[in-house]
Formats: C-alpha cells, structure tokens, sequence
C-alpha cells in the first residue's frame, strides 16, 4: 500500500486518505479485513470483498493426414495453424468447461480426440481445472470406387 497517512499523527477530527488495491491471489470469492489502528489503540476496521480470477490456456492441436478445424466459443482452429484460448476462471467449484467441435474438410473424416479426458469422435467437453493440450485428429477419406473402376461380371 502506497499512502501519505503511514508515520504521521493527526489531530482531532483531521483525516487521512489512502487507497487500498485488493487483488486476491485465489480463484473465487475471497474477503479480508483491513485493520487500522491508532496511537491511543483504538482499531477501526473495514470489509474488502472481491472475486479472485486467474487464466488457463487451452492449446488445440489438430494432427493426422486429413484436414479440418477445430471450433468453440468465440475461436476457431485451422488445421497448420497453431491455435491457444485463455479461459478466465473466476470460480473453482466448478470449474468453466469449453466444448470443442470437430469439422474435418471435404476430403477427411475426423477420427478422434486425444489429451485433455477426451476421447471418441463427438464433441470435447474440457474442465478447464489447469492448462490443457487438446488434440484434434484428422485422416483422409479413402478413395472412392468412381464409375468408371465398376466393371460388369
């Protein structure tokens, strides 16, 4: 705290200003006291009260053969570039979950999640309870018989 009041008497009736920065360290809601005492011993207290916030990154990394993005709230991944979120938590209990969708191209088929608890080829729900690593995976559709490899028996 950076003041003019620290190591100085005042009379009676005569005031003293400061500012007090409450910046919680904790994730959620976190309260303190600020205790002022003065040279006879008497203490006045005042209530700070305030939501703690720190940020996470979700990195999304889309790999395989095949091509595709990668979407969720307000961002969207391509497949060669690299891609990272910063997910504010301002509470722990619980913590945010971002949901991630995977659209492969028109020449790919999207194969499956990795990292992060995710798994299966449907949408990745992500508890943001630390930094996390998501992958993505895309493979190339197999060719397709075109009407002229069909032969009559």
């Amino acid at each position: 705290m950076n003041d003019q009041c620290s190591a100085i008497s005042l009379g009676n009736g005569s005031r003293c200003n400061f500012t007090l920065l409450f910046a919680p360290t904790a994730v959620g809601q976190v309260s303190a006291t600020l205790a002022v005492q003065s040279t006879s011993g008497a203490i006045t207290t005042s209530q700070a009260s305030g939501t703690g916030r720190d940020y996470v990154q979700l990195s999304i990394q889309i790999a395989g053969t095949g091509k595709g993005s990668v979407s969720c709230p307000n961002v969207t991944c391509q497949t060669g570039t690299p891609c990272s979120v910063s997910v504010e938590r301002t509470d722990s209990t619980p913590f945010p979950q971002i949901d991630l969708v995977a659209k492969p191209d028109s020449s790919s088929q999207f194969s499956g999640w990795s990292g992060g608890n995710c798994s299966g080829t449907g949408t990745c729900s992500v508890t943001m309870d630390s930094a996390k690593v998501i992958t993505a995976n895309f493979d190339l559709r197999a060719a397709q018989p075109g009407l002229a490899d069909v032969r009559a028996p």
